[in-house]
């Protein structure tokens, strides 16, 4: 066996050797070719010349898949190189050998979410398996430059009616919401899918995106909306993917299916007041204290990533960044402490308290949302009586009294039936009635009586109302709202303490308009807000009358739609909590979006043409286009518009990874299928700057604004006309 082994391999040994030495000149004569033509591509295309770093960093990264630990920093471009083996322009059908990036961009991971400080305090286990208990629909997420990727799970997704399908989208809730003026549009999400599973087909763009329904269903292909119900609809509207697939082919032939987000959010953070608990006092149980400025803090904290935010945390005024905007939430229930002085009444100084700290964070030119002013007025009917007496708010007749002996005097001017109030009380407690002089001044006698030294009576004129209405709202648009009714019209309120109870059907819609007008009207943008009318079955639609408004008030969560019994025993039942904290964390969603909203209304948006604008032939940057976008940016939101050419196998990344290169700053980058895409983005606040042809002449009959590209020339690099035209535009058309 030994000898035969031996015989064998020297039979093999020569043609083995000649075979390697054929390959060795073959290889040899490749390699000197491969470099003459590398330099002559180089001269032809001016090629950048990478260096030995840049050359080891060059990576391809699936997209959708997590990289290697090495290279993760990196972005994928593949794409580019498959293109440049093709000798074809993503737009053009010329060479893209000029656009091949000399710096790949890097790929991050998603916005993560935070973690509170060390000397911050925690929550209760319970809770917070309640608050990380989220669901989700995306198999994978990582940022491409300013762009969120997400990598769907297609099983989520289920089949509505026609040719559209449907899925949740928890990940990213800065979506559209149909028929909501401006925020129709509001959402940035992008579809990319692939059909197939091999390597020929592309990863093509979707659309028209902000599709109406009905037409997604009808007509489908490839059209979609992210949206969400509006915000008047109620606390449990979620954001959602509505689509189609592209030639409606069936769902099971996608072999991915990508959503791009560019954020356009501002920098954004959440501060926290540390405070120092009463550890003497008789309930003080550091393992189940369940203070709310906490619970939210922990729903910000979620809520974060879902706007592409990765926030600032701070608790010191100092330490506040300029520009960003901060969240904030808190209460004077065991939430906020200060020293008191001599004579000082903890309820009428703990209102100013709040607006001087929390003040003190937006000295380095940072933004808080709620304002701190709106804290003024919290807990002290007595500054909110005046603030609706010169803001023109409808309510009741309100005498304020600050000593018995002045409501003695005074008593005559007193319009009955009334309620007595404490101004810095809560809840209906220390609540009296009166319906004749006798009894008032019995009433009168028995408050000051019990209060402390330098409490005033707030005496209210009783309208006459079995129900009233519990509103909260965010910017001045409501968010949540229930009636409050009464266990009799002989009840001094409607407060579950009270006896009343709660019917949560109620028309948000129809009261929206009076919110926004009392927002505006008392500079209160965010808070709970308590409303009656003298109908007993009122229209909301009309002017109320304004009880009262506190900027921190408690929402309670629905009862399930078969509950019977009162709501006090539903605070007790099993469901109770996960209801409480998810209304809580949808309060927290739509602050965030009010602020998202808030800074994406700040400037104009202007729409560019990549193909059109920004480059010439070859896709070389027109002189002096970066600069210019550099300056427009000041003043508005830019959004560059590309159009996807036949045999580009990866319009968007490609493109992305192209403007990197040039330099070029935007905030938004759109890749249509189709020019006439564009229109489903623009509203009448927009502006296009762009070539007119036959295409573009249909948006001037939409009345959309349009600055022609056409009529200007930049040969020489200069931007001026251009620029002054935008701009003289932007100022007309506002």
């Amino acid at each position: 066996m030994g000898s035969k082994r031996k015989g064998s391999h020297q039979a093999t040994c020569c043609p083995f050797r000649k075979t390697t030495l054929l390959f060795g000149c073959c290889f040899a004569w490749g390699t000197v070719w491969l470099l003459v033509q590398s330099r002559w591509l180089s001269e032809r295309f001016q090629l950048p010349h990478a260096s030995p770093e840049e050359n080891s960093n060059s990576v391809h990264v699936e997209i959708g898949t997590e990289p290697p630990d090495d290279t993760s920093q990196h972005e994928d471009l593949r794409g580019v190189n498959h293109q440049l083996q093709q000798g074809t322009s993503m737009n053009t059908g010329e060479s893209v050998a000029g656009r091949l990036p000399s710096v790949p961009l890097k790929r991050t991971a998603c916005p993560q979410k935070a973690k509170r400080l060390d000397k911050w305090g925690s929550v209760v286990s319970e809770d917070m398996k309640i608050i990380k208990a989220a669901t989700t629909s995306v198999a994978n997420c990582q940022r491409s430059g300013q762009a969120l990727v997400f990598e769907l799970s297609m099983r989520e997704a289920i089949h509505l009616d026609g040719y559209a399908y449907e899925m949740p989208m928890p990940d990213y809730i800065v979506a559209d919401e149909p028929g909501s003026s401006w925020r129709q549009r509001r959402s940035t999400l992008q579809l990319l899918a692939k059909v197939g599973g091999d390597g020929t087909s592309a990863l093509q763009p979707l659309g028209p995106a902000h599709t109406q329904h009905d037409n997604i269903s009808k007509d489908g292909n490839g059209a979609f909306s992210h949206w969400r119900e509006p915000l008047t609809k109620g606390p449990w509207t979620k954001s959602k993917l509505r689509f189609s697939t592209p030639g409606n082919v069936p769902l099971k032939k996608l072999s991915k299916l990508i959503a791009v987000a560019h954020p356009m959010a501002p920098d954004m953070g959440l501060i926290e007041f540390v405070h120092k608990p009463n550890k003497k006092a008789k309930e003080y149980d550091p393992t189940k204290r369940r203070r709310r400025k906490e619970l939210y803090r922990e729903l910000y904290i979620q809520t974060f990533p879902t706007v592409g935010v990765e926030p600032h945390l701070t608790d010191k005024p100092d330490q506040t960044r300029p520009g960003v905007w901060y969240l904030w939430r808190v209460s004077h229930h065991d939430e906020f402490n200060f020293e008191l002085k001599p004579g000082e009444l903890y309820q009428k100084v703990m209102p100013l308290a709040f607006t001087e700290y929390f003040g003190k964070f937006e000295t380095t030119g940072a933004k808080l949302f709620p304002p701190p002013k709106s804290y003024a007025f919290y807990e002290n009917k007595v500054t909110l009586t005046r603030l609706f007496q010169r803001s023109d708010i409808r309510m009741p007749q309100t005498w304020v009294f600050e000593s018995l002996d002045e409501a003695n005097r005074r008593l005559d001017e007193v319009k009955l039936p009334v309620v007595i109030k404490d101004p810095y009380g809560y809840s209906s407690i220390r609540l009296l009635q009166a319906s004749s002089k006798e009894e008032l001044s019995q009433a009168l006698q028995e408050f000051f009586a019990n209060a402390k030294p330098g409490v005033e009576a707030l005496v209210q004129n009783k309208v006459v109302a079995l129900r009233e209405a519990r509103i909260t709202y965010v910017d001045g648009r409501p968010f949540h709202g229930y009636w409050r009714i009464r266990q009799s019209l002989s009840s001094a309120s409607a407060a579950s303490t009270r006896g009343g109870y709660q019917d949560f059907n109620f028309p948000l819609a129809d009261i929206a308009p009076y919110i926004s007008k009392f927002s505006n009207k008392t500079g209160i943008p965010v808070g709970g807000v308590d409303f009656i009318w003298q109908e007993a079955n009122p229209d909301v639609r009309t002017e109320p009358f304004t009880l009262e408004v506190s900027p921190t008030s408690d929402i309670n969560p629905p009862t399930p739609d078969d509950w019977k019994d009162s709501y006090a025993e539903f605070k007790n039942t099993k469901g109770f909590r996960s209801a409480y904290l998810g209304v809580r964390r949808k309060w927290t969603d739509a602050m965030a979006l009010a602020v998202i909203d808030k800074h994406r209304r700040s400037k104009r948006h202007l729409y560019v043409s990549v193909d059109r604008v920004l480059t010439v032939s070859s896709y070389q940057p027109r002189s002096g286009a970066q600069s210019a976008l550099q300056t427009l940016r000041k003043q508005f939101f830019i959004r560059l518009f590309a159009e996807q050419a036949s045999g580009d196998k990866d319009p968007f990344f490609n493109t992305q990874a192209w403007l990197h290169s040039a330099g070029f700053e935007y905030d938004d980058l759109i890749v249509v299928q189709k020019e006439d895409h564009k229109a489903y983005h623009l509203d009448k606040d927009s502006i296009l700057l762009d070539t007119l042809d036959d295409k573009a002449s249909r948006l001037l009959d939409l009345g959309l604004a349009f600055v022609n590209f056409a009529n200007f020339d930049v040969s020489s690099g200069r931007w001026d006309e251009v620029l002054a035209r935008i701009s003289k535009d932007a100022h007309a058309q506002r």
